[in-house]
Parts: structure tokens; C-alpha cells; sequence
């Protein structure tokens, strides 16, 4: 079993700015599903649990400040583009 971990600090990069970062959702999976198979040297069938995705803002009444509830939407929406099956979660809340 091999694991791969990452902290998003956004949930999309702007498509100006395009790299693969291991720091933003939708190009972290796809950095480590490659990462991942280079070392298995096979299209291994993937799982993945996630966490994280507290409100950092609670109190501020702003939603465009809950960067972890776009972040937990993301990483779900990419993994679910690259068939990777969502086996656990501990997601929300806030610090």
C-alpha cells in the first residue's frame, strides 16, 4: 500500500497562471496519481480519504472566505473526474 499527501492552499489555480502545484486541488491529484503509478509501474485501482476543510473565518460572515469548503469540494470533484474512489472523510468544521 503507498500513501501521498498534500495541503491545499486553494482549491483552483487561475488558468492564467497555470503550473502543477501540490497545493491546489486540481492539479495535486493529478500530480500524485502520476507520482503514484510511476512507482508502482502500473494503473493501480486508487482510493482516497480526506481531510481538513475547516472554515478559518467563522465569524466574519463572509462565505467567499471559506476556502476550505471549495477545497473540500474540489478535491472531491477531482478525484471523482479521475474514477478515485472516496473511501473516508473528516472534512468542515472550524478552527
Amino acid at each position: 500500500m503507498w500513501g501521498v499527501s498534500s495541503h491545499y492552499a486553494s482549491a483552483l489555480q487561475p488558468w492564467t497562471t497555470r503550473t502543477s502545484s501540490i497545493q491546489v486541488a486540481d492539479t495535486a491529484v493529478p500530480a500524485m496519481i502520476k507520482g503514484i503509478r510511476e512507482i508502482t509501474g502500473t494503473k493501480t485501482r486508487l482510493s482516497a480519504k480526506i481531510a481538513g476543510g475547516a472554515n478559518l473565518f467563522p465569524n466574519t460572515g463572509a462565505n467567499a472566505l471559506d476556502i476550505g469548503a471549495k477545497n473540500v469540494r474540489a478535491v472531491k470533484a477531482t478525484l471523482t473526474h479521475h474514477e478515485i474512489r472516496l473511501i473516508g472523510e473528516d472534512v468542515g468544521g472550524s478552527t
